[in-house]
């Protein structure tokens, strides 16, 4: 799942979505994966509300 994020290592593509996530099946886990590639590839932190 983790390859998925980033298949490519030289390439900015990114794939993201509920079949690769931990939480298959839920659309929570469409918002997991995005989360996850926001903060790994980008460098965002999770807001403080």
């Amino acid at each position: 799942m983790p390859y998925m994020r980033k298949p490519l290592v030289n390439e900015q593509i990114h794939i993201y979505g509920k079949a690769y996530s931990d939480q298959q099946g839920w659309v929570e886990g469409t918002f997991c994966e995005a989360k996850k590639m926001l903060q790994e590839y980008f460098g965002l932190v999770r807001p403080l509300c």
